[in-house]
């Protein structure tokens, strides 16, 4: 996206494309309306699962559902997580300040 800022992850030898933003003002609506497709449309992935990402230093982190995705690089690594380990995953990584209970109810229908 040409006069955009854009933030990369290193994939391989190469550089994948995470998110891209223009520095035009936005209204709020624009907002309003994206944040409402995204969370309300029933094929959205945010609707079908909740999920949690972040990107650090070391990997990609991806939370969605109880699916754990790792990815540096091209090295990339999926596993299921009970509770107990997407609390500690949400809280230790993440780093969203969650309760048990809040992860319990967020994950009680998630696919996995």
């Amino acid at each position: 996206m040409p006069g955009a800022w854009q933030l990369h992850r290193r994939a391989g030898e190469g550089w994948s494309d995470l998110y891209a933003f223009l520095e035009t003002p936005a209204q709020p609506v624009d907002f309003l309306v994206a944040n409402h497709f995204t969370s309300t449309w029933p094929p959205s992935t945010f609707v079908r699962s909740p999920t949690a990402q972040r990107s650090t230093p070391d990997a990609r982190h991806v939370l969605r559902g109880r699916s754990y995705t790792r990815r540096y690089g091209d090295v990339s690594t999926t596993r299921e997580l009970d509770d107990s380990a997407a609390l500690a995953l949400l809280r230790d990584v993440i780093g969203l300040d969650v309760t048990a209970e809040e992860v319990r109810v967020a994950l009680a229908e998630a696919p996995g």
